[in-house]
């Protein structure tokens, strides 16, 4: 079991406590994202244009993809369990599985970019300036980006922690994979690390890498990643529910 995270090879972490562990639970996990989008992601979708094209990065099981049906929504994630899903979900423009620090896609080529919880899963912060360098790249100048994470000021922050850890703002948070939702082959030959619970409603318990934000350290690590490839941005951040939100424009 788990109980403290010491991230000294980063591209391990991610794959072990990240990818490998959505494609375990990606049933599971989806069929927790069918509630309504969170209000600060659904205040942004709305007020986007109409018809304009969107990309959602780790997009998950699609669940923003119909939020305002007069956009055109593409999608890409890491986990082909959850693209599986997605693609499902509310007939997307389009759906790749892919990295989120090399998207496949050329410069400029969204109207507006989205991704919700997913740059706090980079262990690295060169990674995650990469990550959101490549967001500000894809969007077209005058375009947006959105980006969620989760802050270390949240009310809950101390309990999202694995056994035994301190609450820094690396950790280990918990995923109690229902059995009903378990495909026991792919539990079977998970490499990630996961604990048998011995109950009869949770099968396993497998452990997500999570990176919790400090006040201003989002708005920094955009300020740094537009630096860093060349663009100019202006980025307005806020705060709701124990995520930071960063709405950047791009100039």
């Amino acid at each position: 079991m788990p109980t403290s995270i010491e991230v000294d090879d980063h591209k391990d972490v991610e794959q072990k406590y990240v990818k490998e562990v959505y494609d375990v639970i990606a049933a599971h996990f989806a069929s927790t994202r069918t509630k309504g989008p969170w209000a600060p992601v659904k205040a942004y979708l709305n007020k986007l244009p109409d018809h304009s094209v969107v990309l959602d990065v780790g997009c998950g099981n699609g669940k923003y993809f119909l939020v305002n049906p007069r956009l055109f929504m593409a999608g890409l994630d890491q986990s082909a369990e959850l693209a599986k899903i997605a693609i499902k979900s509310g007939n997307p423009l389009g759906l790749t599985v892919g990295n989120a620090t090399a998207l496949p896609f050329s410069s400029g080529a969204f109207d507006h970019v989205l991704s919700i919880a997913v740059l706090h899963h980079l262990s690295d912060p060169a990674t995650r300036a990469t990550m959101l360098g490549e967001l500000i790249r894809v969007t077209r100048p005058g375009g947006t980006v959105f980006v969620s994470v989760w802050s270390t000021n949240a009310p809950s922050a101390g309990k999202r922690k694995g056994p035994g850890q301190e609450p820094g703002q690396d950790r280990l948070v918990p995923w109690h994979l229902q059995k009903k939702f378990a495909d026991d082959d792919k539990v079977a030959k998970a490499q990630t690390p996961h604990d048998n619970t011995g109950d009869t409603r949770n099968l396993e318990v497998f452990y997500r890498y999570y990176h919790f934000f400090r006040e201003g350290e989002l708005e920094e690590a955009v300020r740094d990643a537009a630096e860093t490839c060349g663009r100019e941005v202006s980025v307005e951040v806020s705060s709701d529910k124990g995520n930071w939100y960063a709405e950047i424009t791009v100039h």
